[in-house]
């Protein structure tokens, strides 16, 4: 399959903005920004335990995380702890009520997404996800 630049990037865009709303669909209800969800993700995962590991993990600069980070603390989804050895760095841990309405969320979402998944565009939607859940190393001429 030759696909063009243009069709990639608009694919991407267009999946990115669908995933975008589905996750405001599914965290309705949740009291949690998808700023928030994705930092909870980061940490649930173990992609990130640091406020610059969250900030990199969810693309979002240090600044903008800061009041992601407040606002969970707040909530008593996640605790900062400082480092004995060095009190300048500082971890997030995720509280288990953070954990658990993390799995929660994480479960509307993906309702959420399947549905948007069954009711989008059928070529782009089976192309897309065809190579999200396809893709292989060594098989990256079947896509480009």
């Amino acid at each position: 399959m030759n696909v063009s630049y243009f069709k990639i990037n608009h694919l991407i865009s267009d999946a990115y903005g669908l995933l975008q709303r589905c996750t405001q669909e599914g965290l309705e209800g949740f009291d949690l920004s998808v700023g928030q969800f994705r930092l909870l993700e980061a940490l649930v995962s173990g992609r990130a335990c640091s406020p610059a590991q969250c900030s990199r993990a969810i693309n979002l600069t240090p600044a903008a995380v800061t009041p992601i980070m407040d606002k969970l603390e707040r909530l008593g989804l996640i605790v900062r702890v400082r480092e004995s050895d060095d009190r300048r760095f500082i971890t997030l841990k995720l509280l288990p009520a953070g954990e658990a309405i993390y799995h929660s969320a994480a479960q509307a979402v993906s309702v959420a997404w399947a549905a948007a998944l069954q009711t989008a565009a059928g070529d782009d939607v089976r192309w897309l996800n065809r190579a999200i859940h396809l893709y292989a190393p060594g098989s990256e001429s079947e896509f480009l």
